[in-house]
C-alpha cells in the first residue's frame, strides 16, 4: 500500500514539474518600452509609419496618428506578420512592407531609416515638410495623346499636351474633395477655362510600359476627359 501511494505521489510530482516547464517555456509577453529600436517606412511614397517589434509583438504607429497599435507575430509563408482582432495587419520583408487596416491599404513601403528610438527623427521624411515653392507634388502621363501633368507646392503646374507640342500652365491649384480614395482639384488655364483633375489612391498600371505607379489620375481638359498614371513626391 505505501509503495503503491508513493508511486502516485511522484507520477503526480512528475507531471506537475512538466506542466510548470511547460508555462514557463511559453512565448512572453513584452512590452511597449523593451522594444527600443525604431523603424520608420515611407509608405506610397507621402505617408509616414513607425514601427518598434520584438520577437513576437510588433507597435505600428499610423500616419497623422499620435497612438501605437499593438500587432502580434502571425503566420506568413515569406517574410514577417504582425496582426490583431481588428484586421490591421503589417508584413515586411527586408526592407520592404505592406499595411492593411479595416479602413486603407498600403502597398508600397520601404525602409527609410531604422535606430534607436530617441535618434530617429521621422518628422523630417514626412510628406509636405519640404516647402520649397518648386518642390514638385505629383507627377503624372498618360497616352493618347500623349500628356505630362507636373503639380509644384505653390499651388502652380504645367500640362504638356498632344505629345510635347502645347504647354499649358496651371494656377491657383486648390483641393475641392478628399476622402480616403479619391483627392479632386482644379485649377485655372492662362484663358480662364477651369481645369480639373483628381488623384486615387489605387495602384495604377503603366498601358504601354506596364510599370505600377502609386495612383490613377484622371483630368479634364477641353472638356475631355483624359485617364493616366502618377506619383506623388
Amino acid at each position: 500500500m505505501i509503495c503503491r501511494n508513493w508511486i502516485k505521489a511522484t507520477t503526480l510530482g512528475l507531471l506537475t514539474s512538466l506542466l510548470l516547464v511547460g508555462c514557463a517555456s511559453g512565448p512572453q509577453q513584452a512590452t511597449f518600452e523593451e522594444a527600443t529600436e525604431t523603424s520608420v517606412w515611407v509608405c506610397d511614397d507621402q505617408d509616414v509609419m513607425q514601427t518598434r517589434h520584438t520577437d513576437n509583438q510588433l507597435w505600428l504607429q499610423l500616419p497623422n496618428s499620435d497612438s501605437w497599435l499593438e500587432l502580434n507575430r502571425g503566420r506568413s509563408a515569406s517574410g514577417s506578420l504582425y496582426e490583431n482582432a481588428q484586421d490591421t495587419r503589417f508584413w515586411s520583408q527586408g526592407e520592404r512592407a505592406r499595411v492593411f487596416t479595416p479602413h486603407q491599404e498600403w502597398s508600397f513601403c520601404h525602409l527609410e531609416a531604422r535606430g534607436a528610438h530617441d535618434e530617429v527623427d521621422a518628422t523630417a521624411l514626412i510628406a509636405g515638410t519640404d516647402n520649397s515653392p518648386d518642390a514638385l507634388t505629383l507627377r503624372a502621363t498618360g497616352h493618347h495623346p500623349g500628356w505630362l501633368l507636373e503639380i509644384r507646392q505653390k499651388g502652380e503646374g504645367s500640362l504638356s499636351f498632344n505629345f510635347g507640342t502645347e504647354t499649358h500652365d496651371l494656377t491657383g491649384i486648390e483641393q475641392t474633395h478628399q476622402d480616403l480614395i479619391v483627392r479632386r482639384y482644379q485649377a485655372q488655364l492662362p484663358d480662364g477655362e477651369p481645369f480639373q483633375y483628381q488623384v486615387e489612391n489605387v495602384m495604377c498600371i503603366d498601358i504601354k510600359s506596364g510599370e505600377p505607379f502609386q495612383h490613377r489620375v484622371e483630368m479634364t481638359f477641353q472638356g475631355q476627359t483624359y485617364r493616366g498614371c502618377g506619383q506623388s513626391f
